[in-house]
């Protein structure tokens, strides 16, 4: 018989114990985690919701203003299955959870402008006076949206 094998014993006893209430602890401390990142994923998808709708209203008028009788959209469009982005539909405004496509793939913004006597295009396939004139827009409703706060 091993005389020390009762000490050892013990002290395995001791370091699993110590070992158990660190895993507790740890699970204890993801649990929180889940739910503070829970918390801020509903926070970021409502923001983006409000200032995408404001924004989206914002341009419609806004473009109009810049380029008479021309119209422009705001749309969000998620990734399709090779990479490329994928409209969402005309004009549809974002529902909770909206912000992240089928397999968690982000979302981006998709802009399209009709100017007089054209079809409808996307900002890639604008001449460089329209494309200048739409981003003024679109940086104008992202500003009427969300207005800088003022300095003091």
């Amino acid at each position: 018989m091993n005389p020390l094998a009762e000490q050892e014993c013990a002290e395995m006893e001791e370091r699993a114990r110590f070992l158990a209430e660190q895993r507790g602890d740890l699970e204890a401390a993801l649990a929180q985690l889940h739910e503070v990142i829970t918390g801020l994923d509903e926070h970021i998808e409502s923001s983006f919701s409000e200032i995408f709708e404001s924004a989206q209203r914002h341009f419609l008028g806004g473009h109009r203003v810049g380029v008479p009788r021309a119209k422009g959209s705001l749309s969000l469009t998620a990734a399709k299955p090779g990479g490329r982005a994928m409209a969402r539909g005309d004009g549809e405004s974002p529902k909770r959870g909206a912000m992240r496509s089928r397999g968690n793939k982000p979302l981006g913004i998709a802009i399209e402008v009709k100017f007089p006597n054209k079809s409808p295009r996307s900002l890639t396939l604008l001449f460089r006076r329209e494309k200048a004139m739409t981003a003024i827009a679109f940086l104008f409703s992202l500003f009427l949206a969300r207005p800088c706060p003022s300095i003091s």
